[in-house]
C-alpha cells in the first residue's frame, strides 16, 4: 500500500501519481524550503532592526550628559542664589534696616 502510485488529491501537490515515500519527501522538502525562506526573512529583519536602532540611537539624547548639564546648572542656580541673598543682607545691613 505504501509503495502504489496515487495521485494527490489535496495538500497542493503537483499533478502526477507518486508513492507515499515520494509524496512525504515532497511535503517534508517544502516544510524545509519554507523554512529557510522564514529564516532567511527572519534574519533580514533582524539586520534591518539592528540598523536602524543604531541610526536611532547616533541621534538621540544622551540622557547621562544631559543629566550632568542639568545638575550643574542646578549648582550655579543654588550658588546664585546664595550670593543674590548675601548681597541682599549686606546692603540691609548698609542702610540699618
Amino acid at each position: 500500500m505504501l509503495t502504489a502510485q496515487r495521485a494527490p488529491v489535496s495538500g497542493g501537490f503537483s499533478v502526477g501519481t507518486r508513492s507515499y515515500d515520494t509524496l512525504v519527501a515532497d511535503m517534508v522538502s517544502g516544510i524545509a524550503a519554507t523554512r529557510l525562506t522564514a529564516e532567511s526573512e527572519t534574519s533580514f529583519a533582524a539586520a534591518r532592526y539592528d540598523h536602524l536602532r543604531t541610526i536611532e540611537l547616533a541621534d538621540g539624547v544622551d540622557t547621562d550628559q544631559e543629566m550632568q548639564t542639568l545638575l550643574l546648572i542646578e549648582q550655579a542656580y543654588a550658588a546664585n542664589a546664595r550670593v543674590i541673598k548675601a548681597s541682599s543682607e549686606m546692603i540691609q545691613t548698609l542702610l540699618g534696616f
